[in-house]
């Protein structure tokens, strides 16, 4: 069964970036098994526009928060007049008008985080996430959730819709040659400034503990008054083609170390996919339902739950480091995380809610 798609996405990031070649790929991948896909964006990133001329692609650009309104209203009433039979939409904040956009197909809403969770201010953004987000979820068709935790949380369950637990695939990506074995051995992390749960304060207690290695923490400005150090580089902000390079270099990828900031225990972090896609065994702080344990490629620390690490899992990071330098994962032991692995399911479930039966006015029946 070939499908007419449209996949929304709001607030998306740059499509360098790792959730933007996520959306691309997904594309892509569903273009290529015979489906029909519009990817609709409603966006700040200039980036965006440049991609129409060879891809299916809307873009709806606004530049400061008063723009906004009109260009999501611009975006919807184009695409509410598209003959799709099924579309996907990635986590958003509500605005006016994405529940009808949700009825007047099957749909699919993706669930990467627990929203609730994250936003515990008491700012009237945050306010008005919380009393608005319920819109969004009773109007959709099913769920795609990123793990089974986000899967059986109470905001979530109680919808009652079908849903899959589907997490983020591997990019695609040529793995890279492990550095020299007589190099100094670097770890690496990649991530996104002002996310607490990163554990950036993790980081540093192992390079603190672990003065024979080197660190490469790209995203991150070094802080004022931390000390300048040929051990920890802060890189800032960089281009994949940037970092790639970084990669190279590093023996070991750092994933999340402090996800239980956000009141979590699963995760499954395109940055921890980035590093397996391109050889890199890799260190987390959280149950990855990829990574199971047992897996040499992949060591998990527990002490870091509260944010200080025992002595124990620093010896553990020395002795995983040590036995992976001048090593990469062989790329047939993740073919089962690979991208069209998982895209065909997500599309076998995107089939499944678009025969689902609808009123002439668009509202899904559900049977009994």
């Amino acid at each position: 069964m070939n499908l007419r798609i449209g996949y929304l996405c709001h607030y998306s990031p740059s499509p360098h970036s790792g959730p933007g070649r996520k959306v691309l790929a997904q594309c892509r991948i569903w273009r290529a098994c015979g489906h029909q896909v519009e990817l609709w964006v409603l966006t700040r990133d200039p980036a965006w526009e440049a991609l129409a001329e060879s891809f299916p692609l809307f873009c709806h650009r606004w530049a400061s928060r008063w723009q906004l309104p009109a260009a999501w209203q611009r975006l919807r009433r184009r695409l509410l007049r598209r003959p799709l039979q099924v579309l996907y939409v990635r986590q958003m904040p509500w605005l006016p008008g994405l529940g009808a956009l949700l009825r007047r197909w099957p749909s699919a809403l993706e669930i990467q985080t627990d929203d609730v969770a994250e936003l515990r201010s008491w700012s009237p953004s945050h306010l008005w996430h919380r009393a608005t987000r319920a819109c969004a979820l009773h109007a959709a068709s099913g769920f795609v959730f990123m793990t089974e935790e986000l899967a059986c949380l109470p905001h979530f369950r109680a919808r009652g819709q079908p849903r899959i637990v589907l997490p983020n695939p591997l990019p695609d990506a040529v793995p890279l040659p492990p550095p020299p074995p007589g190099a100094w051995p670097r770890l690496i992390m990649l991530a996104t400034p002002g996310q607490e749960w990163n554990g950036i304060d993790v980081v540093l207690q192992l390079a603190h503990a672990l003065p024979e290695f080197g660190f490469d923490l790209v995203g991150f400005v070094r802080p004022a008054g931390a000390p300048a150090s040929p051990q920890v580089q802060w890189h800032g902000w960089l281009e994949p083609a940037q970092y790639r390079a970084l990669l190279a270099q590093a023996s070991v990828g750092i994933g999340t170390l402090a996800l239980w900031r956000k009141r979590m225990r699963q995760a499954c972090p395109l940055k921890v996919r980035e590093y397996l896609a391109h050889g890199l065994p890799v260190i987390i702080g959280y149950d990855d339902p990829d990574l199971p344990p047992g897996v040499d490629y992949a060591l998990r620390l527990h002490s870091g739950d509260r944010g200080q690490l025992a002595a124990e899992d620093i010896a553990r990071v020395r002795r995983f480091v040590l036995s992976w330098h001048g090593r990469r994962i062989e790329p047939s032991r993740l073919s089962h995380l690979r991208a069209a692995v998982r895209e065909r399911r997500r599309l076998a479930f995107l089939a499944r809610l678009a025969r689902l039966p609808t009123s002439s006015a668009g509202v899904r029946r559900w049977p009994c």
